[in-house]
């Protein structure tokens, strides 16, 4: 429980670590959590191992290029148990909606929208 734990995991993970809009955002959403919230989050992924789905939903897998806390063989393992796509983001880490929000709800609209009319009644 360091001093300055939460401002060094604001920067961490980030395609530009430098970016103070982003680290902003993060440190303040990692203050609102505290530290025993963030402690029970990381412990959690620690432990998690993915388990497939009998029938998973349409699945968009978004990774950041620049991602250091989750390898990118994690994301495209997900994407291919859930049946989906992996979409590369550049210039983004771990926070990839944080750091490009334009790209991943380009992203989102262009795979939501397709989704939407493959499962929409004729």
């Amino acid at each position: 429980d360091a001093p300055d734990l939460l401002e060094k995991m604001s920067r961490s993970g980030l395609a530009d670590r430098e970016d103070e809009r982003v680290i902003a955002i993060r440190l303040e959403d990692f203050r609102r959590r505290g530290q025993p919230v963030l402690l029970r989050h990381l412990t959690a992924l620690g432990a998690y191992r993915p388990e497939p789905l009998e029938n998973p939903p349409p699945t968009v897998v978004i990774w950041g290029e620049h991602d250091r806390a989750v390898p990118l063989a994690d994301h495209a393992e997900l994407a291919v148990r859930c049946g989906g796509v992996l979409v590369p983001i550049a210039d983004a880490g771990h926070a990839p909606f944080l750091e490009q929000p334009e790209r991943v709800a380009t992203v989102i609209r262009r795979f939501a929208g397709r989704s939407a009319l493959e499962t929409a009644p004729r």
